[in-house]
């Protein structure tokens, strides 16, 4: 495991590449917890306002008059980390391996923590061992093809903070 940097954040995909490349390093906060997290350690506010229409019955911005300021200071601050992932054998396995791998990381932006099926625990044992030993990808590096379900995990070297 990389000990020169922090664990960020860990999370689940069924397809890891539009997660990473997309939802979390671009776009906008409503798009990723993730981003929203980074966002409030950066000091920004949130408003969260109800839409006219659509499926999702809340929008949630950067309360700025410009927020695509702030939207592209969290672009910098994640595309500057580093990532590993694993591949897991379905969208439900990630999602629950998700749990097991934060638990055993403990990332600084994951405030949830859920449990886990215990009966997978040598499956998850493995893919955990899986994980830490993958190899780190920057944002440029990260391969743009992977859309397999998985799990996937952000390193920085600082924590985000409205002072760096």
């Amino acid at each position: 495991m990389d000990t020169t940097h922090l664990v960020i954040y860990a999370g689940d995909a069924s397809r890891i590449s539009r997660r990473v490349v997309q939802s979390h390093s671009s776009g906008n906060v409503e798009g990723s917890a993730l981003r929203q997290h980074v966002a409030a350690r950066l000091g920004y506010r949130l408003r969260k306002s109800r839409r006219t229409k659509g499926k999702r019955s809340t929008q949630i911005r950067i309360d700025m008059p410009n927020p695509k300021d702030a939207e592209n200071v969290i672009n910098a601050y994640i595309r500057s980390g580093l990532w590993r992932f694993v591949a897991c054998n379905s969208p439900s396995e990630a999602k629950d391996f998700q749990w097991y791998a934060i638990n055993q990381l403990s990332p600084a932006l994951n405030i949830t923590r859920r449990s886990w099926r215990e009966d997978m625990e040598s499956r998850y044992t493995e893919l955990f061992s899986s994980l830490t030993a993958a190899p780190l990808y920057t944002y440029q590096e990260f391969p743009r093809d992977i859309s397999v379900p998985g799990v996937y995990v952000l390193y920085h070297d600082h924590l985000p903070s409205a002072e760096v």
